[in-house]
């Protein structure tokens, strides 16, 4: 090949042209990579009812609108880095998921949501009717007590305790899996 000093200086790798063809390569092959690992650490989430043993990716429940919010991977440009972040929505911070679910660890107390601190002249239990509660308007300060107690009853405790959670990782399970991929993604990137 003979090149000239014009032809290399328009070559070099600080020169904006290629610059630029790297940079639009190596975004579109991160872009597949960020996909591939999207795409199976999606298909490692199950659908069902019991929990899912420690070790192994998180049972899913279907959320509002029949999606689980776990489903809800994305991968994404960094511009910063210039690398792809792929990952589960950050959920409501108190709960810490989805790194929980990734990592273990503790997990805090959080309220019963179906519990209700009944007051006076509110409307609340007042007898239990075979597995049926009677409500009514609650005048008496024993009233409430009992509304109350009933309400433990039947829906269980005011808070749940806290405790630790097993790791059930699914993102590193799903970038190992895909990593032998990512060489192919790469291959004729910078045209």
């Amino acid at each position: 090949m003979n090149l000239t000093i014009a032809a290399a200086k328009r070559n070099f790798f600080d020169s904006a042209k290629v610059k630029r063809a790297v940079d639009r390569g190596k975004r579109q092959a991160l872009s597949k990579c960020g996909a591939f690992v999207r795409t199976a650490a999606r298909s490692s989430l199950r659908y069902r009812k019991k929990p899912s043993a420690s070790g192994q990716p998180p049972s899913v429940h279907k959320g509002r609108g029949g999606k689980s919010p776990l489903k809800l991977i994305f991968f994404a440009w960094d511009a910063s880095s210039k690398t792809v972040v792929v990952g589960a929505v950050l959920f409501a911070p108190a709960t810490g998921a989805p790194r929980t679910l990734e990592h273990g660890g503790s997990v805090g107390r959080r309220k019963n949501p179906r519990r209700r601190v009944r007051t006076l002249a509110a409307s609340g239990e007042i007898r239990l009717q075979g597995k049926k509660a009677v409500y009514a308007k609650l005048t008496t300060a024993r009233q409430v007590a009992a509304a109350n107690r009933l309400q433990a009853q039947l829906y269980g405790p005011e808070f749940f305790a806290g405790g630790n959670a097993a790791a059930r990782p699914f993102m590193q399970p799903a970038l190992k899996k895909e990593a032998p991929k990512f060489p192919l993604a790469f291959r004729g990137s910078v045209k």
